[in-house]
Parts: C-alpha cells; sequence; structure tokens
C-alpha cells in the first residue's frame, strides 16, 4: 500500500487521506496517488477500500 504525491513539494499542499482496507481474500497492491489536479485511488482484486480523502478541492468519499 502506497501514499504518493507528484513530488516532495507538493506534499505538504494536498492535505490528508485516511482509508481502511478489508479484504478477506489476498489483496494485490492498493495506491493513492495525490496531485494538485485531482485524486486516484486505484485498489486490488477482492479489495475493499473506504477512503476519504482531504485535498486541495475539499473532502471527497472514495468508496469502492
Amino acid at each position: 500500500m502506497t501514499i504518493t504525491a507528484a513530488n516532495a513539494q507538493d506534499a505538504t499542499k494536498i492535505g490528508t487521506a485516511a482509508f481502511t482496507v478489508k479484504a478477506p481474500d489476498a489483496v494485490g497492491a492498493v495506491v493513492i496517488n495525490l496531485d494538485g489536479g485531482g485524486n486516484e485511488v486505484t485498489v486490488g482484486e477482492n479489495a475493499r477500500l473506504t477512503a476519504t480523502v482531504t485535498g486541495l478541492n475539499g473532502a471527497q468519499s472514495i468508496r469502492t
């Protein structure tokens, strides 16, 4: 599981991300990419992800 920002300087401008992953089976990669242009969440197969991302555009809830 990784959280990445566009670059080190952007990391201070983006905000925070809180997330939970529940998976009864093996989980693939869970990647949250944060940048100034938006938020992208990629969840591995058989994983359930509930995420609240607070960034430049305010709070967003992402559920898959």
